[in-house]
Order: structure tokens, then sequence, then C-alpha cells
């Protein structure tokens, strides 16, 4: 489990970093909905932008909980204690990426995805850069789920989830005029576009809603696994295998 918890962690930063240091980026295309009053617009994606994305918010919280979980566990095995405050930010990290990976992966499956192919251009979700990221994050935190340690998900910390998405939507919104050199207002994700009034708030309840429903399937999914399962692998792979059909997307 240390060793692939580190290859996980490993994997995730080593991405983030040749991407923001040794890739030229990309242009993301706004898709904004036809009631919007906001042009459509090109914006730049390079260098430490490549990490502003919510994906890349995520995804490197994902990389950060693996690596504090392959560590609490090499300082177990080497019967070293472990500092609680390490116990505590490894479980608030695991936390707060895991359902936010499915999330990121859902979205993209469900709404940005087929608003880009309503665009007529969907490269951009078909790269490399796109499909690792939005499915080998599904893909990571399922697997600690239900092949390997298992880390728990307490409901009652819903609210760390909750307070990541509510955090970047205000920063969002405070850096809507900075993502072109026009200064015009632009939006990463067309359903933060504030001006399409009230469609925009049902648009964030229903990410909250989604948000808390895979809360709650990683919250159910350690009793479920661990009293259903009892062992039987096939139940294990089943519920992955299931989960990541769900989310994940892999070509128009």
């Amino acid at each position: 489990l240390v060793t692939i918890r580190a290859f996980f962690c490993f994997f995730i930063f080593y991405v983030s970093f040749t991407t923001m240091m040794f890739t030229d980026g990309w242009s993301t295309k706004t898709s904004y909905m036809p009631d919007s009053k906001l042009l459509q617009a090109s914006i730049p994606i390079r260098g430490l932008r490549t990490q502003f994305p919510y994906t890349s918010v995520t995804w490197n919280i994902l990389g950060l909980s693996m690596g504090l979980s392959s560590h609490i566990g090499y300082l177990a095995l080497q019967n070293q204690e472990v500092s609680p405050w390490l116990l505590r930010c490894g479980l608030l990290c695991w936390e707060m990426a895991a359902p936010n990976t499915l999330l990121v992966s859902a979205v993209v499956r469900y709404a940005i995805w087929p608003a880009c192919i309503k665009r007529g251009d969907s490269s951009n979700c078909q790269s490399w850069r796109a499909l690792t990221w939005h499915n080998a994050n599904a893909f990571m935190s399922i697997c600690e789920v239900s092949l390997l340690g298992g880390l728990p998900v307490l409901f009652s910390h819903i609210s760390l989830s909750v307070i990541l998405g509510t955090s970047y939507i205000i920063f969002s919104w405070c850096h809507m005029h900075s993502w072109t050199p026009d200064g015009r207002p632009n939006f990463l994700y067309f359903f933060l576009d504030t001006t399409r009034g009230w469609k925009t708030t049902y648009s964030l309840y229903s990410l909250l809603a989604t948000l808390m429903g895979f809360f709650s399937v990683f919250a159910g999914a350690g009793a479920l696994l661990k009293h259903g399962g009892n062992g039987q692998i096939s139940l294990h792979i089943g519920f992955a295998l299931f989960i990541l059909s769900v989310v994940c997307r892999f070509r128009d």
C-alpha cells in the first residue's frame, strides 16, 4: 500500500509539474449558454495557470493525500510514532479530494464535454492531459476506497468538500477579469457565469447536491464493502467498475 500510494503521489505531481513547466499549455474556448451576456473567448492556460482549473486543484490535493498516506504507512512499518496532526492532515486532504474527483469527472462527462461537442470542438477534452486528469483522478480515488486501504470518509466532515468548492467559486469570481488580456469578464466553466441570474444559482445548487451525493458514496462505501463484501474481491471490483463507468469518459 505504501508503494502504490507513493506511486500515485509521484504520478500526480509529475503530471502537474511537467504540464506547468515543459508544455505550451492550451487554450480553453468558453462555451457560454445562449442566454449569457458574456462574449465567447479563448482563454490561454499556460505556466502556473495550468494549476488554476478546479480539476488541477483537486488533482493536486489528491496527490498530497496520497503522499501523506504513503508517508504515514511508512512510519507505521518502521514502528515510528506518527504525529496526530499528520494523521489529521492526511484524512482531511483525502476527504476534500475524493468526492471532488468524482464530481470533476462527472461534470466533464455530462456537462462540459457535451457543451464542447455542441460548440463543434471537443479536442481539449480528448487531449492526453484532459483524459488523464478527468479519469485517472477518479480511478485512483476509487482504487483507494475499494481495493487498497479503504481510507474512511466521515459524513460529519461533509462541509470540507463544500468549503473547497465554495472557495473555488469565490476565486473564479475574483479572477474573472484576469483570464484574458483585454480584461473582459470570463469564466473557465459556463455554470459559474454570473450573468444568467437564477440559472447560475440553480446550477451551483445542483453541483452542491451532486458533490454531497458523491461524498455520501465514499462515506457509505467503507461500510458497504467491509460488511457486505467481507473479503469478497468480486464485490470490490464490481463497485469500482460501476462507479468508474458512471463518471468516466474517453471519447465523443
